[in-house]
């Protein structure tokens, strides 16, 4: 049974018992995806399921599997359930904005990871005219719980408060974070100075994300933008500070 406990004052940690059997199937189930048997896997799990149909980290790693056979609707349904499973084990006492569900407990991170993927997927897919304010609200509740952001749910947050024009927030998010200097914090918060007519503040802010970031800011000021080339080595991967990440990030704010 999936409970939600109280270890230390307002710090949280989810609790799901699984059996002896149940531990080594669901092990023999991700070393059958691993060598390729992919539906063997996923029955596996399935199956799993109905011995154990509250274990968050069995329905993640499904979800994961949906995404793997280009099923993204049934990969949403999965994080859906999860997500859903791991709300009703929070008891009345629990707060979205004063309680945490830190990473550092290893029992919280299929819940978080399946909140992650949950609002990623809302707003691939998007699931009707309400799906960006939901995945905002799964997002905000991520770095309010687990204010360390392992998963980097602030980053896609950002990016919802700058396609909101929610300036105010985007500030604010970015002051939560003040020594993260990736382009997405630096210079989304600059971004959203000058738009509230902070200029100085944009201005000082923009000094230090150029100290840290000045690739991007060559790739913004570009009239003409070309990807960069990636070595085989590194497809799939970014270099911090380089300029596939400088393209990345005007590819994903240039309307602004």
């Amino acid at each position: 049974m999936l409970t939600c406990t109280e270890v230390f004052p307002n710090s949280w940690r989810m609790d799901c018992e699984r059996p002896d059997q149940a531990e080594q199937a669901f092990e023999a189930a991700m070393e059958l995806w691993e060598d390729g048997q992919r539906r063997q896997a996923e029955q596996a799990l399935w199956t799993l399921l109905k011995t154990c149909p509250d274990d968050l980290d069995v329905w993640h790693q499904l979800g994961l599997m949906q995404v793997a056979q280009k099923r993204p609707q049934q990969a949403y349904l999965c994080w859906r359930e999860a997500v859903r499973l791991g709300q009703a084990a929070l008891p009345p006492s629990f707060s979205w904005l004063r309680s945490r569900l830190e990473w550092g407990f290893f029992e919280n991170r299929a819940f978080l990871r399946a909140c992650h993927a949950l609002a990623l997927a809302l707003l691939e897919q998007k699931h009707g005219d309400g799906a960006m304010a939901e995945a905002m609200e799964i997002l905000a509740r991520l770095v309010s719980v687990c204010p360390n952001d392992n998963l980097g749910a602030r980053y896609v947050l950002m990016g919802c408060y700058l396609e909101t024009e929610d300036w105010q927030a985007a500030v604010e998010l970015s002051q939560r974070y003040p020594e993260d200097c990736g382009p997405d914090m630096a210079y989304s918060k600059v971004v959203a100075l000058l738009q509230l007519a902070r200029d100085e503040e944009a201005e000082q802010s923009l000094l230090q994300a150029l100290r840290y970031g000045p690739n991007v800011a060559v790739e913004l000021l570009k009239s003409r933008h070309v990807r960069p080339k990636r070595e085989e080595l590194f497809a799939g991967y970014m270099q911090v500070g380089g300029a596939d990440e400088a393209f990345d990030y005007w590819q994903r704010n240039k309307i602004h």
